[in-house]
């Protein structure tokens, strides 16, 4: 059996050729999954976007019932402090002692 070196170079061409293949198949399927996932991080900080957005705005809500639930608290104190000390506001001053 005599040694063919051009043989043996082309048939290591091939296997790089299919190694090189197999690379590139395989970066594109890496490109494609990235590409998935991407899209899919996109939309879950869309979401996440408007679920902070509505959050946002019932927290403002809230402070605007907690300072009306103040108000209230610090009225019907007033109202009690007076109505104990029999000393009810005057009708046509309605300043806070």
């Amino acid at each position: 059996m005599t040694s063919n070196p051009e043989y043996l170079h082309g048939s290591s061409d091939a296997r790089e050729v299919q190694r090189l293949e197999q690379q590139a198949r395989s970066l594109q399927a890496s490109e494609e999954l990235l590409k998935h996932q991407r899209e899919q991080l996109q939309q879950t900080n869309e979401e996440l976007e408007e679920k902070a957005e509505l959050l946002s705005r019932q927290n403002m809500e809230v402070e605007r019932k907690n300072v009306q639930i103040e108000l209230a608290r610090r009225s019907i104190v007033r109202a009690l402090s007076q109505a104990a000390r029999g000393t009810p506001q005057s009708q046509s001053n309605k300043k806070i002692a």
